[in-house]
């Protein structure tokens, strides 16, 4: 890493850095053509000099402040002597602090100091850690096994760069090279097998993946998955979301689990008794399909239309988030997909989910 120690000069004026003869002036003004001149590198015959430029401009809405520009002229020293010529172009400078990433979207700031576990990085879990990421979650914490397949590209946001690769790997690298203020921590483990760092240990992996979390996403979509974690998160007072499409994606939930309210098994209740309604398609796996090369059947589906419960599951964990403390009551959104003039709309409906009488959790 290389220190200079650069000239600078204050203009009366914001610069067009866009226009070259405002450019050209600048870096012909007396303070930049008297400025040192740096060589690339030791091997290189190339030369070049830094300049910068303070100007008047507009921080906020109606708050005047100073904006900075830099001038880069690069050539070779006789360039640098007036004997040949030189290239040059403005270094524009962007504002990428955390309160300059999230000015933009002030109601996110709730996010900043929260940590979030997401099992599960499927076509649903994988866009709200991407989602999290970007709206400027402190930690990620994600529990998967699986890999990317190219098949896995019409659902799964990241392409062909990923194929191969564990799915937390690939999301960890994209994460911390697209928002580096998001601190990820992977565990490569599948619930209900052996690891190699996890052999039959579910709960040890659990407890890597939520320790320190403000709330754990299922995004397994596996109702003995949602079962185990519902039952390990209600022992250590964790709050809980699930969330899951129907087979053919024509509906889909997401449920915020209260300390008080029902569980998995009650919503299976809840929706054989009418009292909560069934998302359209839920249970019907007459649809599903098995590619060449995957060891079972798949649903099938629209990454657009599963992006919309990833989008309300954000929602949900957002408002949770920014709430700071743990619901005593189940939520139950529910999705149904109507369609109108060839189109699929999207509906949500929201309803609490009580303990069922006649289920354990209610003993």
């Amino acid at each position: 890493m290389r220190e200079l120690v650069i000239p600078w000069e204050r203009l009366d004026t914001a610069p067009f850095p866009d226009n070259e003869d405002t450019l050209r002036s600048l870096m012909g003004s007396a303070v930049a053509s008297s400025s040192p001149v740096f060589r690339l590198s030791p091997l290189s015959t190339h030369h070049f000099r830094f300049n910068a430029f303070l100007y008047p401009s507009e921080l906020e809405w109606k708050r005047r402040g100073d904006g900075w520009l830099f001038a880069l002229s690069l050539g070779t020293k006789k360039g640098f002597q007036g004997r040949k010529p030189i290239t040059g172009g403005a270094v524009r400078t962007l504002r990428a602090g955390l309160s300059d990433l999230g000015s933009r979207a002030p109601q996110a700031s709730a996010l900043r100091n929260k940590k979030v576990c997401v099992i599960g990085t499927g076509a649903i879990g994988a866009p709200v850690a991407i989602d999290l990421a970007r709206n400027g979650i402190k930690e990620l914490r994600l529990l998967d096994a699986d890999i990317v397949e190219p098949g896995n590209s019409v659902r799964w946001p990241l392409g062909a760069s990923a194929w191969g690769r564990s799915k937390v790997e690939a999301l960890d690298a994209f994460i911390r090279s697209e928002f580096p203020y998001c601190n990820v921590h992977i565990i490569k483990h599948q619930l209900g097998s052996q690891s190699q760092k996890y052999p039959f240990r579910d709960e040890r992996a659990l407890g890597d993946a939520v320790e320190g979390a403000d709330l754990l996403i299922d995004a397994t979509a596996a109702y003995w998955n949602m079962a185990l974690l519902h039952d390990f998160t209600a022992q250590r007072g964790l709050p809980l979301m699930a969330m899951h499409a129907s087979p053919s994606v024509t509906g889909g939930v997401v449920v915020l689990y209260g300390s008080e309210g029902g569980c998995p098994a009650c919503l299976l209740r809840a929706w054989d008794d009418g009292s909560i309604a069934k998302p359209p398609g839920i249970g019907d796996e007459s649809g599903l399909v098995q590619p060449p090369g995957c060891s079972e059947r798949t649903f099938t589906g629209l990454s657009y239309d599963l992006r919309e419960i990833s989008l309300h599951a954000m929602r949900v964990a957002s408002a949770f988030l920014a709430t700071g403390s743990i619901k005593s009551s189940t939520t139950v959104h529910t999705l149904a997909f109507g369609e109108q003039a060839g189109v699929k709309l999207p509906s949500w409906g929201v309803k609490t989910l009580n303990r069922h009488a006649n289920c354990t959790c209610n003993a």
